[in-house]
C-alpha cells in the first residue's frame, strides 16, 4: 500500500493512509548495516490506527517484521471485515528476535481454552530478524507455547509475549525444548 525510503537519519517521516479496508496487514522495515536504528535512544517506528498503537521497535538487527490486523466494523448489524473482531477487548503481543544462526529453530503456538490453535509462527528462515505479531483475542484461556528444534538450549535470540497490554514474559531463546505460558484475556475467568 505504501513504500518509503531510503531514509535519513535524525529525521521524523509520517506515513498517513486513510481508510485501510479491515483485513489482515504486514509492516517489513529494513536496515542494510544490520544495526536497526543504531545507537539511537530516542529512534523507532510505530504504528497506529486510529490512534491506538498496534506496534512498533526502537531496536531490531536487519529487518523488523510487523503482522497486525485492522479490527473489524459492523455495519447495519452484518460483519464486513472477513472475521477480524470489533472492538479489541484483548490483544496478543509477540515479538522474536530469531536465532543468529538457525533461525528455522523456532517455532510457536498459541492455542485457546477450546484446544483450537488460534495463531502461529515459524519455522523461521531469516537470521537476525526482529518477527512481531498482534492480534486481537477473544476472553479466555490461552496457552502459548514456543519450541526450539534442536532442543539443546544454544539457541541466541530472544522473545517478548504480551496479552490485554501487559507483557507476560520477556526471555531468550535457550529454554531447551519449549516453554508454555499460560494467561487469561479478558475479565478474570472464575
Amino acid at each position: 500500500l505504501n513504500r518509503g525510503g531510503p531514509l535519513e537519519r535524525d529525521q521524523t517521516y509520517e506515513y498517513d493512509i486513510p481508510c485501510l479496508p479491515a483485513s489482515g496487514y504486514v509492516f517489513n522495515i529494513t536496515e542494510s548495516e544490520g544495526d536497526g536504528f543504531g545507537n539511537c535512544d530516542s529512534c523507532g517506528y510505530f504504528i497506529s490506527i486510529d490512534g491506538n498503537l498496534v506496534g512498533g521497535n526502537t531496536y531490531f538487527w536487519y529487518a523488523d517484521i510487523l503482522t497486525f490486523p485492522v479490527p473489524s466494523v459492523v455495519q447495519e448489524g452484518k460483519d464486513v471485515t472477513n472475521g477480524f473482531s470489533s472492538p479489541c477487548h484483548g490483544d496478543f503481543y509477540f515479538a522474536l528476535n530469531t536465532d543468529e544462526n538457525l533461525p528455522e529453530r523456532t517455532t510457536w503456538v498459541l492455542i485457546n481454552g477450546e484446544g483450537e490453535t488460534v495463531l502461529s509462527g515459524g519455522p523461521y528462515h531469516k537470521p537476525k530478524v526482529t518477527y512481531t505479531e498482534w492480534s486481537c483475542l477473544s476472553d479466555g484461556k490461552y496457552d502459548f507455547t514456543i519450541r526450539d528444534s534442536e532442543g539443546d538450549g544454544n539457541a541466541v535470540g530472544n522473545y517478548v509475549l504480551g496479552a490485554d497490554y501487559k507483557t507476560l514474559v520477556t526471555s531468550t531463546l535457550n529454554f531447551g525444548t519449549s516453554n508454555t505460558t499460560t494467561f487469561v484475556s479478558g475479565p478474570e475467568l472464575t
